[in-house]
């Protein structure tokens, strides 16, 4: 088995049921089609031969003529010859003998006997020959037999004629020959006795297949293969056979001898159309079978697209529709369809029932959960920022400016807390949070904060969308708080500077969070390096919590703290939209 078939099996199995029904019915009709086509050809050639059967008992039947006349004149040649014979060759008594019976003969109109020595002189009209010389007689000499020809102008008769000559033996010794001559009018004129006004029409060949007469003269249509095809099949009793024509047509050809070695009878099929082609045996043969699987392909594709492939197809739009979201389909029922393709209607009926229940029902569970969850955010942002509201009225009691910063600090912490619950709370999903949205809100809110400094700072934010869930929103908006908290306190001092936050995608699903601040000359002024408070300590801690690369850097007179970490998969990651840079006066 070729390597490759298992593969073209597998098209054939995967193709179209049109295509499967035609290619099955091919494989069931084609055992019939070739007996079929075997039983045709089979037919077509019996047929030939009872046509050839035919046409070579029709040669014999009309060839009766000329052999019944010959067989005729073979006998009274012998007759003459013993007459002649006994008369004596050579005496006038001979020939007075031939010309008694050429002139009582309506049959006959010379006879003659021809002796050993090729002289002619007992005639029954007119002088003698000598015939000692002529190829046909030297031949007759050596080979004795009956002889007969026909020649189109005889010598005495001065028309055409059918020659008969015979040898005439005495004693089992041939001593002579007698020649008879019959008018070709006689032959015509029995045929026509014989077979009225329809005479068969046919031609007379000699020994080597040259035409010596036509039975219709003038009016036979028959076209003769070469002699070289005919010659070979001018023995025995009869034949048929198939020969080529002048114009490289075919045709078939049936012989009988009228006198075997001079005399044959040559006839032959209409041949108008010529002999039928092999390609139109084989046609005539397939056009039963092909007409039968064809008829079948027909019938198969109509009760295919009926019965089956409408109903498939009507499933097909109903099940692509489901799918597309519509769930009022109309006509699940199919009620004209087959039993087992309207079962299946059925069952996908059935099923369409329950997943759209099941849909109902989660949905009404995911709109309950969604109540819930945003009441939960909503309840813990109020608390924080009642958490907020009180640590404020402490700060303001506090006398004490330790506490009060120690209380603030710990405020910028929990309302940076209760800025991500109130994203939560407001977000569509209740699972992620835009970072540009919660981290500007925060840095914003923080320059705000800072009375001394926030009419000199200068902040850029070059925030990307990225979405965060509420595990990594926690760590990274107070990783933000605390370092731009020390940044404007402890980096820029009394003197302001400029403040940068930027939110990048370094990689797919990896970020980078850098928060930069100008290093001024003010005397207060120290990078979060040098810091040693609990902020320090935090951010630290955030960095743990995100699995994120801390790094502190100094280039071009900017400080910066950066986190590299990776972003926990979302149910459906939003595509980045183009970072928004902006520059705003704080």
């Amino acid at each position: 088995m070729k390597p490759g078939w298992p593969r073209q099996f597998s098209r054939v199995r995967n193709a179209s049921l049109y295509k499967q029904i035609a290619f099955l019915l091919t494989i069931a009709v084609f055992p019939i089609g070739v007996i079929a086509v075997l039983q045709a050809l089979n037919s077509v050639e019996e047929g030939r031969k009872l046509q050839a059967a035919a046409l070579l008992g029709e040669t014999i039947h009309a060839a009766g003529v000329e052999s019944a006349i010959i067989d005729t004149a073979r006998g009274v040649a012998r007759a003459l010859g013993t007459a002649a014979l006994h008369a004596g060759p050579d005496s006038p008594l001979c020939s007075d003998t031939l010309e008694q019976f050429a002139s009582r003969s309506v049959t006959y109109t010379f006879a003659g006997f021809i002796g050993l020595d090729g002289k002619m002189n007992c005639v029954s009209s007119g002088d003698g020959f000598d015939l000692s010389k002529n190829a046909r007689f030297v031949r007759l000499l050596e080979r004795p037999r009956p002889m007969a020809r026909v020649l189109e102008y005889g010598p005495v008769s001065k028309q055409k004629i059918l020659q008969i000559t015979e040898p005439i033996s005495e004693g089992g010794t041939v001593r002579g020959f007698l020649m008879i001559s019959i008018p070709y009018g006689v032959v015509t004129a029995r045929a026509l006795a014989q077979d009225g006004e329809n005479v068969f029409d046919m031609v007379l060949v000699d020994g080597d297949g040259n035409v010596v007469a036509r039975r219709k003269e003038e009016k036979s249509r028959i076209e003769l293969p070469p002699a070289w095809a005919l010659k070979p099949h001018l023995q025995g009793g009869g034949s048929t056979f198939v020969a080529p024509l002048a114009d490289g047509r075919t045709s078939t050809f049936s012989v009988a001898s009228v006198l075997d070695g001079d005399i044959y009878a040559v006839a032959t099929w209409s041949t108008a159309n010529g002999q039928p082609s092999a390609f139109a045996d084989v046609f005539s043969a397939l056009i039963v079978p092909v007409t039968m699987w064809l008829i079948g392909l027909a019938v198969s594709y109509l009760a295919m697209h009926r019965l089956v492939i409408r109903h498939v197809t009507r499933l097909v739009r109903m099940m692509s529709e489901f799918e597309g979201g519509k769930r009022n389909i109309e006509g699940l029922i199919l009620r004209d369809a087959p039993e087992e393709i309207r079962a299946l209607g059925s069952r996908f009926a059935s099923l369409t029932s329950t997943i759209t229940q099941d849909e109902t029902e989660q949905q009404r569970a995911l709109e309950e959960k969604t109540i819930l969850l945003r009441e939960i955010n909503h309840r813990v942002k109020n608390n924080l920022q009642l958490i907020v509201s009180i640590m404020n009225m402490q700060v303001r009691h506090s006398r004490s400016g330790d506490v009060r910063n120690a209380l603030k600090r710990l405020q910028e912490r929990v309302s940076s807390l209760a800025a991500v619950h109130a994203r939560l709370y407001t977000s569509a999903d209740f699972v992620s949070i835009r970072a540009d949205t919660v981290l500007s809100d925060i840095v914003q809110n923080l320059v705000h904060a800072a009375v001394d400094t926030s009419g000199k700072v200068q902040t850029v934010l070059d925030i990307a969308p990225v979405e965060l869930t509420p595990d990594q929103a926690v760590p990274v908006t107070l990783f933000v708080s605390e370092t731009v908290t020390n940044a404007i306190k402890h980096g820029l001092g009394a003197n302001g500077g400029t403040l940068k936050v930027s939110l990048r995608e370094i990689d797919t699903g990896r970020v980078t969070l850098r928060v930069s601040n100008s290093m001024t000359a003010a005397p207060d002024a120290q990078p979060l390096a040098q810091s040693t408070g609990v902020g320090s300590h935090l951010i630290e801690g955030f960095a743990g919590q995100l699995y994120a690369t801390l790094r502190q850097d100094t280039t071009d007179d900017f400080f910066h703290v950066s986190l590299t970490f990776d972003l926990e998969p979302l149910g459906l990651r939003a595509p980045f939209a183009p970072s928004a840079r902006r520059s705003t006066p704080a």
